[in-house]
C-alpha cells in the first residue's frame, strides 16, 4: 500500500500534467464571446492599475510627518534617560548646606576649621 518516494514523485507529476493538458485544451474551446468579455474586464483592469499607480495619495505627507514625530519622540526619551539623576539631586542638597551654614548662629570659626575637627574624628576611628 505505500509508496515509495520516487513512485510518489512520478504520481505528482503524472497529476501535474494532467491537469495542465486540461486547463489548456478548456482554454483552447472557450468561445469567442467569453474571449472579448476577459479581454474587456482584463484591459479594464489594466486601466485601473495604471490610473492607482499615477494617482497621488491623498495623505502621502503623512508618512514623513509621523516619521519625523517619532524619530522626535525617541530622541526625547534618550535624552532624558541619558541625564545622570545625581547632578539633579546633588545641586540643592549642596545649596542646603550653605543655607545651614549661613544660617548658624555658631561662630564661623567654627567652620573654619571644621577639617581639623574632622581629622581628629578619623584619628579616632583609625586607633579606637
Amino acid at each position: 500500500m505505500t509508496q515509495s518516494k520516487t513512485e510518489q514523485i512520478i504520481d505528482e507529476d503524472a497529476l501535474i500534467e494532467a491537469a495542465k493538458s486540461t486547463l489548456d485544451e478548456s482554454a483552447r474551446k472557450i468561445d469567442a464571446s467569453t474571449l472579448a468579455r476577459l479581454s474587456a474586464v482584463r484591459g479594464e483592469a489594466v486601466d485601473v492599475a495604471i490610473s492607482a499607480q499615477l494617482t497621488p495619495l491623498r495623505f502621502t505627507w503623512l508618512v514623513p510627518v509621523g516619521s519625523f514625530a517619532s524619530i522626535v519622540a525617541v530622541l526625547g526619551v534618550v535624552v532624558a534617560l541619558w541625564v545622570p539623576q545625581t547632578a539633579i539631586v546633588q545641586t540643592p542638597i549642596a545649596m542646603l548646606e550653605d543655607i545651614n551654614l549661613l544660617s548658624d548662629v555658631e561662630e564661623i570659626e567654627f567652620y573654619e576649621e571644621l577639617d581639623f575637627y574632622e581629622w581628629l574624628v578619623v584619628e579616632a576611628q583609625t586607633v579606637g
